[in-house]
């Protein structure tokens, strides 16, 4: 059975298939609405993928 770990994504890697290396550029790309809507997309993705069972 897969480890539920492997299918987390770190923040770096999140942000790196964004195309940007920190939160300050993924505002500067999609702006500060969008990014904050982006990064809540991911925690909830984070979170539901850390409770599967």
């Amino acid at each position: 059975m897969e480890s539920v770990n492997r299918n987390l994504t770190s923040f770096t890697d999140w942000l790196t298939g964004l195309g940007c290396r920190n939160y300050h550029e993924l505002e500067d790309k999609y702006g500060k609405e969008m990014a904050a809507m982006e990064y809540q997309s991911y925690q909830r993705e984070q979170r539901e993928l850390a409770t599967r069972k």
